[in-house]
């Protein structure tokens, strides 16, 4: 049997969302202020990505100028999943007994999640977006 492709987009769709229901019913702890959902959207990115991608959760972004430093306040560095290429050289993240630094030039793309979606939440969301997008990338290429 043929399925029509807005069949099939339905049904890819319905797989995953279901997944990624599972993974945040599995994770989500109401004490805890939005480190469940992190962990399960990190969790479902490995499941599907995870050949590709190291994930890491709430960690703070570096870039090779030390930028970082005058474009976030500490607390404003903390992002809730970030993806660094496997193949990223070197592969460096910086463990402290507060939080991971993750290289900026490694990172492949940043997630940033809410337990409920609301205007004020993006737009502090897309804040923290322009804020990073004027993070310079490192001249050297290997």
């Amino acid at each position: 049997m043929a399925y029509r492709p807005e069949e099939l987009v339905e049904y890819v769709e319905k797989m995953y969302l279901g997944e990624l229901r599972k993974c945040v019913s599995l994770k989500f702890n109401p004490n805890v202020k939005g480190q469940g959902i992190e962990l399960a959207v990190k969790d479902f990115m490995e499941m599907y990505l995870g050949s590709i991608f190291d994930f890491y959760n709430r960690v703070a972004l570096v870039d090779a100028g030390g930028m970082y430093y005058r474009t976030f306040s500490p607390a404003e560095n903390e992002f809730d999943v970030v993806a660094t290429y496997k193949t990223a050289v070197p592969r460096v993240v910086i463990e402290t007994e507060a939080i991971k630094y993750v290289p900026l030039d490694a990172v492949a793309f940043v997630i940033e999640t809410k337990h409920s979606l609301t205007r004020r939440n993006l737009e502090l969301g897309l804040r923290k977006f322009s804020k990073l997008l004027k993070l310079p990338l490192s001249l050297i290429h290997i």
